[in-house]
């Protein structure tokens, strides 16, 4: 990391992420820059997007780790932030789909109880 970087990540912003999604707004002295870099915990570019001036990002499909959001020109970086995702777990998603399919079956079950013993009142 060149010292540039080394003195910006005393101003660098912290984003974390629970479903892999960040969104780094748009501030205007970024348009001095070409290029918005997202850098792994081995400083390996894991993506790389265009700078457009007045356009954040939205950055989506980062598995589990630690990342630098970088923005480099041809003769300068700027860290401008820190990413760190921790997905939520698979077994939360599948105890809750377990439970919303138990209301569901309940809820089937019911109607079609109910339906029985309006039709053999009739």
């Amino acid at each position: 990391m060149s010292s540039t970087v080394a003195h910006a990540a005393e101003r660098s912003q912290a984003y974390s992420s629970n479903d892999g999604v960040i969104t780094v707004p748009w501030q205007s002295d970024y348009a001095t820059y070409n290029h918005f870099h997202i850098l792994d915990a081995t400083g390996s570019k894991q993506s790389t997007y265009p700078v457009i001036a007045g356009q954040g990002w939205v950055v989506s499909g980062l598995p589990n780790g630690n990342y630098d959001v970088v923005l480099s020109s041809a003769n300068s970086e700027r860290l401008i932030g820190n990413i760190r995702v921790e997905h939520y777990s698979l077994q939360s998603a599948f105890t809750l789909f377990a439970i919303g399919a138990l209301m569901f079956a309940y809820l089937i079950f019911t109607l079609l109880k109910h339906q029985r013993s309006t039709s053999s009142h009739d």
